[in-house]
């Protein structure tokens, strides 16, 4: 959902912006992590356009962490906002449970690591946007994408990022961290984030260390 975004696209997203749909949240366990939001409901698609800051537009379409990627729906952008990846931690919650213990022997040797990620709206914004998140990818060089997690304990990384659905209304942000079950010998080359009715993501690259 880059620059390069058809028009037909753009007008799509707005129709299902208009919409007004949203799904409810649901509380999700034990790796069951199916999203409930109807298909197709976007959760802050966009194609920058000229009246998005310049850092929308950067030549290169990998942000590092720390960058904020600048989104509205439609022409008139009555709804946007930014989404930004605050950082990505490995090696987190070892005081607990561990992959293994959630998910059996397929999980055997891996370990928790945290995306800290925050979804505003802007003032402005006309309507409340639905996130959720299994938004959210790490992908490998190897090619591998691992989910969220899709359980939680108590010894995970606070303020957490809501499992399931939720909305961010205009004028605020919703800040959290995701918790993912990541091998212990390798690292996440790109962060993914496909909100509802994208098709390509949006990427943040990861530094080797």
């Amino acid at each position: 959902m880059r620059a390069g975004t058809t028009a037909a696209t753009v007008l799509a997203l707005l129709a299902l912006a208009l919409a007004g749909c949203t799904g409810p949240h649901r509380a999700v366990s034990n790796g069951d992590h199916a999203s409930s939001r109807p298909p197709g409901v976007p959760a802050g698609p966009a194609a920058p356009t000229s009246d998005t800051p310049a850092s929308a537009a950067a030549a290169d379409p990998l942000m590092k962490i720390g960058t904020a990627w600048p989104w509205q729906q439609g022409d008139t952008g009555t709804v946007s906002g930014a989404t930004t990846v605050l950082s990505y931690q490995q090696h987190i919650a070892v005081d607990g449970p561990t992959p293994e213990d959630a998910f059996g022997p397929s999980s055997r040797g891996d370990i928790w690591a945290s995306l800290d990620v925050k979804v505003c709206s802007n003032p402005q914004s006309t309507a409340p946007i639905p996130v959720a998140d299994t938004d959210w990818t790490l992908t490998y060089s190897d090619g591998t994408r691992i989910k969220p997690s899709g359980t939680g304990y108590d010894n995970f990384p606070k303020p957490a990022f809501p499992m399931g659905d939720s909305t961010v209304q205009p004028g605020r942000c919703l800040r959290g961290k995701i918790v993912f079950p990541v091998p212990a010998a390798a690292r996440p080359v790109l962060i993914d984030y496909t909100p509802g009715g994208m098709t390509v993501p949006e990427e943040w690259t990861v530094p080797e260390k």
